[in-house]
């Protein structure tokens, strides 16, 4: 267990994500370069969270790491747009 944070944490996708309950994951070419994305689906289970936590929401948008083809991924939410 302790690997996989430490390699997420290097490849820069565990920093983006640590605050979204994510239901989905998928590796796709978003972009056509021959390189697998990142794509997480994302959402609370509980529609009142912001009551118990104001610093969570019910949703939460999906997220989507860019493959820089170096064993890193960049954050590529915000140039995506929202839920693209």
């Amino acid at each position: 267990m302790v690997n996989s944070v430490v390699q997420a944490a290097a490849s820069g996708v565990s920093a983006s994500s640590l605050t979204s309950l994510t239901f989905g994951a998928k590796f796709v070419d978003v972009d056509n370069d021959g390189q697998l994305d990142i794509v997480l689906v994302n959402g609370h289970v509980q529609s009142s969270v912001e009551r118990v936590d104001s610093t969570t929401t019910y949703h939460q948008s999906c997220i989507l790491y860019h493959n820089e083809g170096d064993g890193k991924f960049k954050d590529a939410s915000a140039i995506a747009g929202a839920d693209w």
